[in-house]
């Protein structure tokens, strides 16, 4: 528990813009997530550790035929996207994010695809339109209660588990720890007697 308190929170980055949504709410979510800190901007610039884009750039809305228009990105902007995913940043696209740069084709295969606001080719395909609905009712069946929870009882494992750690010394393998080998209290064991051996023999 210690050590999750003191862990450095997850730096994030939170972009709109370009379609309307209710700020409150949304935001809301993000104050009420444990283990982060988060900032609204407006484009995504280099420095934090996962952006999440709720934005639609790259797409002007004419009101007219055809009625929009593919804004390519300027150069600048291409940069920033290539420097984040050289730096391994985290990169979350929510719902209308996913149209976004239609002029840019590298765009989608960072986002892992895209939504057609308007007939296009991408990849040498053909698509349609992507289309949406509102108002739309949708059914809900349950195929399965949940039963009351029972807990599973294993004696023999559970002895096992409660020895080992009773054996231990310390905390040796604190949670979160990877790439490196359990501590277990036979190794402990194992490395006290090696270490008392260093002087030599000893009689027991």
């Amino acid at each position: 528990m210690g050590d999750a308190e003191h862990a450095p929170k997850i730096d994030v980055l939170v972009v709109t813009g370009g379609h309307p949504f209710e700020a409150g709410p949304f935001f809301a979510v993000f104050d009420a997530l444990p283990g982060i800190t988060w900032t609204a901007a407006t484009n995504p610039v280099v420095g934090h550790d996962v952006i999440v884009f709720y934005d639609m750039p790259g797409i002007r809305f004419t009101g007219s035929d055809p009625p929009m228009e593919a804004v390519p990105p300027t150069a600048e902007q291409r940069g920033v996207f290539e420097q984040l995913c050289n730096r391994g940043t985290g990169l979350v696209f929510l719902h209308h994010a996913v149209a976004s740069w239609p002029a840019w084709p590298e765009f989608a295969d960072i986002v892992g695809g895209r939504f057609h606001y308007a007939p296009a080719t991408l990849q040498g395909i053909d698509y349609p339109d992507s289309g949406y609905r509102f108002d739309v009712r949708h059914t809900v069946e349950v195929l399965a209660e949940p039963g009351p929870w029972r807990p599973r009882t294993n004696g023999r494992r559970r002895r096992a588990v409660l020895a080992e750690h009773a054996a231990r010394h310390g905390d040796p393998s604190p949670g979160g720890t990877r790439a490196v080998p359990v501590m277990t209290a036979y190794r402990q064991e194992a490395l006290a007697c090696a270490a008392a051996l260093q002087t030599g023999p000893l009689r027991p």
